[in-house]
């Protein structure tokens, strides 16, 4: 009986000293912060309305509107790019996208599809092919860059105007599939009732 009073006496006394002891604080490590990086290294003058897009493989496309007299394009606005790529651990060199813009070009909206294509489209005022001087949405593109470097050359500049007609094609034909298939399926379910 001594032994089961002197266990008893034993495992209350560690009991009463683990409640008593201070659990040791479980602290969770602070997420890694990252640095605020410019971008825009190359520029000298105003930089504008960033557009950021992020690819499958993890690399960074920024495109923005920038006043600089950059590699000759003159002090007007125009639409700068650039990568960052973890493969390489660092920033492309900046490139003009708006090389035919003649005048002020604002607003870039930029867009990475699922292959890697670089979209980037914005306002301009360039009398580009018959465009007039108004404000009027271009567009370009760039093929994704092989692994893992990143460049390559942007598909001229087009003129969003320009393909309305086929974008109204392409969206008839769209709604007249759907429209047929959804007609067709009804059709079939009232034969299945019959």
């Amino acid at each position: 009986m001594k032994g089961k009073s002197l266990l008893s006496t034993l495992l209350l006394a560690v009991l009463v000293v683990a409640l008593l002891t201070p659990a040791a604080e479980v602290v969770a490590p602070p997420p890694p912060v990252n640095l605020t990086e410019v971008v825009s290294t190359e520029s000298t003058n105003d930089s504008y309305w960033a557009s950021l897009a992020v690819d499958s493989t993890g690399k960074v496309h920024v495109a923005w509107a920038d006043l600089t007299d950059y590699l000759g394009c003159g002090p007007d606005c125009d639409i700068f790019y650039k990568c960052y790529s973890p493969a390489i651990g660092g920033w492309t060199t900046t490139k003009v996208v708006s090389t035919e813009s003649t005048d002020d070009s604002f607003s870039p909206s930029l867009a990475v599809d699922s292959t890697g294509k670089v979209h980037i489209a914005w306002e301009d005022k360039t009398d580009w092919a018959g465009s007039g001087t108004d404000y009027d949405i271009f567009y370009k593109w760039l093929p994704p860059p092989p692994t893992p470097t990143v460049g390559g050359v942007w598909v001229p500049v087009d003129k969003f105007g320009l393909l309305a007609p086929y974008i109204g094609l392409a969206s008839t034909i769209l709604v007249a599939t759907v429209a047929t298939a959804i007609y067709v399926k009804h059709v079939k379910r009232r034969k299945e009732k019959q």
